[in-house]
């Protein structure tokens, strides 16, 4: 398979470190220079406070000589990892950060090239410590917030008080999905979650335990909207996305996650689409991660004139948009699917568009949280059957 295009880049967080140093200008050699940061409006904070969260984001590092980062203590390793320690050259390196349920913890990150070094400080708060304030990544006015904003497969919020953005975790502080929920129509604006090799295997099976979304007040519960609607209850999250444990699969029978759709749709072509991307998905020879967003048109122009209980809009296309990643390469892709039967023999290749296509019409804004340069690589790259296989 071709390789990815490799790019580098960066995300909005509050943390730099720069560190420059120069050899044998006695010899008239090339000064050694390197730059490890974020562009954030602060490119020069020492200190980057987090709350207790799960957190994944990129450093930059930008150097014409080889450098190695080193952590202190090394102990920090047990809940922070870089993705590559040592390199040459420019490279965006992605650093994970695991939920704190403890007491605050701090590392020093400390960049060295030839004798020189610098360092920055991380310090993540206890599950019981307040957020930082202000918030690195404000939350749109007025909106829901019950999830972590930072994660890179997710659409902008959309703001407004009628919208519910909310993370699922697991009981061990994974993430399961996110969703932006709106109360206004009753469906969610989007989906959106990853597949890892943990994530991907498959373990149980499909639980079939329906309910409403504990995240969102019960004022709002869509449960009886379906039954003699002539509509599916279509999953967003497919269940068969989240079966490497039980608790995972029953989070994706919450209705929120739950779409009107045809059933020659769901049952059929969309049916073999969610397949094909789960193939990627559960492919580790073909991603470290791969990150999805997913869902149906809620806008006023992309429903149809009716609504089931007077309520739920009902979506005329259907949409996903999927990010693959293995080590510093990027790909992208996204499918428009117009919400009726398909013939059995449909090309996925033929609804397979743009990802900035996508964002022109659905008014969505995918990925924001990948570095700009990855994301604009990204959004740009035409679908190609050598760069996806199977398409």
């Amino acid at each position: 398979m071709k390789q990815f295009n490799s790019v580098a880049g960066c995300i909005a967080l509050l943390l730099a470190l720069v560190l420059t140093g120069c050899i044998g200008s006695n010899r008239g050699e090339p000064e050694i220079t390197l730059k490890v940061s974020l562009s954030t409006s602060d490119s020069h904070a020492k200190v980057k406070l987090l709350n207790h969260s799960s957190k994944t984001f990129f450093l930059q590092v930008e150097s014409n000589g080889a450098w190695r980062i080193e952590k202190e203590p090394s102990i920090s390793s047990s809940w922070i990892t870089l993705d590559a320690m040592e390199g040459k050259g420019n490279q965006a390196i992605i650093v994970k950060i695991k939920e704190n349920l403890g007491e605050e913890r701090s590392v020093v990150l400390k960049a060295r090239i030839g004798n020189s070094t610098d360092s920055f400080q991380i310090i993540q708060q206890g599950q019981h410590k307040p957020s930082p304030q202000p918030d690195p990544e404000p939350a749109p006015k007025d909106e829901h917030i019950l999830g972590d904003l930072n994660l890179i497969e997710l659409p902008r919020l959309a703001g407004g008080v009628h919208n519910y953005f909310i993370t699922h975790y697991l009981k061990d502080g994974s993430v399961n999905y996110s969703l932006e929920y709106d109360t206004e129509r009753r469906h969610s604006r989007w989906v959106a979650f990853t597949f890892d090799k943990n994530n991907s295997k498959k373990v149980t099976k499909r639980s079939d335990e329906w309910d409403w979304d504990p995240k969102v007040p019960s004022q709002f519960d869509t449960s009886d909207f379906f039954r003699g609607s002539g509509f599916d209850r279509g999953h967003l999250v497919a269940s068969e996305d989240r079966v490497h444990s039980r608790e995972a699969n029953v989070q994706t029978f919450y209705y929120t996650n739950m779409s009107p759709q045809r059933g020659p749709l769901n049952q059929k072509y969309w049916a073999k689409l969610e397949d094909l991307i789960r193939s990627w998905g559960r492919d580790n020879n073909f991603r470290d991660v791969l990150y999805v967003a997913k869902g149906g048109t809620i806008s006023d122009n992309l429903i149809e004139g009716r609504r089931l209980k007077g309520t739920m809009v009902i979506p005329q296309y259907y949409w996903m948009a999927v990010v693959a990643q293995r080590g510093s390469d990027y790909q992208g892709i996204a499918f428009w699917v117009e919400h009726k039967a398909h013939p059995d023999n449909t090309r996925h290749l033929g609804k397979a568009i743009k990802i900035r296509e996508l964002e022109e019409k659905t008014g969505l804004d995918f990925f924001h949280n990948l570095p700009n340069t990855i994301e604009e690589q990204v959004e740009m790259q035409v679908p190609s059957t050598i760069l996806w296989p199977r398409l």
